[in-house]
């Protein structure tokens, strides 16, 4: 039942749809199907990282703690939308958050299986390749905007 369910999923899916039939049963093989309730944290802020994750239905809120320790929401991502993949490829621990905004289910790609994935299926590995360089250059932007506030913010304290 998970295959029949992965086949209409792969095919209805932006990332995948227009793979081969042979690129996407690797996808199948190598990915899980995975339900989150509402509420319930996908990955937290300094975890390391352990899957790529693609919406297959529901929404996920991607978001950061302030120094309050407040959530601070930075996107809200729905079906078609990936996420994981900046700390996946880089190796370095999740720079935000990402949690269940309503029941959701998600198609993962365990680490150990991604990198088979991005070789077996190269048209892939561009797709997310140019999706990561987006995502850190609005991951810069994002950061020097908040430390260009932050800097505003402590020199008006010194007025």
């Amino acid at each position: 039942m998970d295959t029949i369910n992965k086949d209409a999923i792969l095919k209805d899916l932006p990332l995948f749809a227009s793979l081969t039939e042979q690129e996407n049963q690797i996808i199948r093989d190598k990915s899980v199907l995975v339900p989150y309730q509402k509420g319930q944290v996908i990955y937290q802020e300094g975890a390391p990282p352990d899957a790529f994750y693609c919406i297959v239905f529901g929404r996920v809120i991607i978001y950061s703690k302030n120094a309050n320790s407040d959530d601070v929401p930075l996107e809200y991502l729905h079906r078609g939308k990936y996420f994981g993949i900046i700390s996946l490829i880089t190796g370095e621990p999740h720079s935000v958050s990402a949690k269940a905004m309503n029941d959701c289910m998600l198609l993962v790609i365990r680490r150990e299986d991604f990198n088979f994935v991005l070789q077996s299926v190269p048209r892939l590995a561009i797709d997310l390749s140019s999706t990561l360089s987006r995502r850190l250059k609005n991951k810069d932007i994002h950061q020097k905007d908040r430390k260009s506030t932050r800097l505003n913010s402590s020199h008006e304290d010194l007025s």
